[in-house]
């Protein structure tokens, strides 16, 4: 039990959380796109589908990794972190992006049926 408290520990309380988190939506992102290639090579609904889904996972998980990022921010560096206001500007831009991607894969379901 003792182990796991250390593990719980260690992840909570020494590690930051920014470090954890951002690496989800960049991997989502990266499938999104492999989906969508695959999507257009093999004019497949399935993985036109599966990007999409992806990309929904990738605009939630944006907003955790920006949240994330500000907090250790504060917490380690009190707000001083190196490149803080260009890291800004990407957690700003990148939710933004992935949700208008979101938005426009979903208004044009037929995108690959051409």
């Amino acid at each position: 039990m003792e182990l796991i408290n250390r593990i719980i520990h260690a992840i909570t309380e020494l590690h930051p959380l920014h470090a954890m988190f951002v690496h989800f939506p960049i991997a989502l992102t990266g499938a999104a796109f492999l989906f969508i290639l695959l999507a257009w090579w093999r004019k497949n609904k399935e993985f036109e589908q599966t990007a999409f889904f992806n990309m929904i996972l990738a605009a939630i998980s944006t907003f955790f990794a920006g949240a994330s990022g500000v907090y250790d921010n504060n917490l380690n560096y009190d707000g001083l972190a190196p490149n803080a206001p260009l890291k800004l500007a990407l957690g700003l831009t990148l939710p933004i992006l992935t949700v208008g991607l979101v938005i426009f894969l979903w208004r044009k379901p037929d995108l690959f049926d051409r």
